[in-house]
């Protein structure tokens, strides 16, 4: 009996042991997001998933991402186009900082069988932070 009092004693102790670095950890994953995810964008042009576009007579479509960064401190922003789950296009444009710094990008998608992916980054330098992303736009 009083062996099996120690084992379960030794065993609450490594669930307890374990179970206080898992929140530790999940406690400090939540205040780095929260540090480093205070990121104000204004986009006033971004293709929504799941998005149709209508082709021109050429079978192609021109999607245009617009807007505004507010926060202040990053260098670049980039756009990263998918096509099909690869990579298909990728531009990145400097920041230039008035009260915000405004962005334009266009990329032009094919009318075919294929699904196309947004994704936003922002830099500061060589550091970037994903912002946004929509996935299944087609033409």
């Amino acid at each position: 009996m009083q062996t099996m009092i120690k084992k379960n004693t030794y065993f609450l102790s490594k669930i307890m042991t374990y179970d206080f670095y898992y929140k530790s950890l999940f406690l400090f994953c939540l205040s780095i997001s929260s540090i480093f995810g205070q990121v104000e964008i204004k986009f006033d042009s971004f293709p929504e998933g799941n998005q149709f576009f209508q082709r021109d007579e050429n079978d192609k479509a021109i999607v245009q991402l617009k807007g505004n960064v507010i926060s202040a401190g990053y260098t670049d922003i980039s756009i990263k186009v998918k096509r099909d789950n690869k990579d298909f296009y990728w531009k990145k444009q400097k920041l230039t900082y008035q009260n915000s710094a405004p962005f334009a990008f266009e990329t032009e998608i094919k009318a075919e069988l294929a699904e196309y992916g947004f994704s936003v980054y922002l830099f500061n330098g060589k550091d970037s932070v994903f912002i946004k992303q929509e996935n299944r736009i087609v033409c």
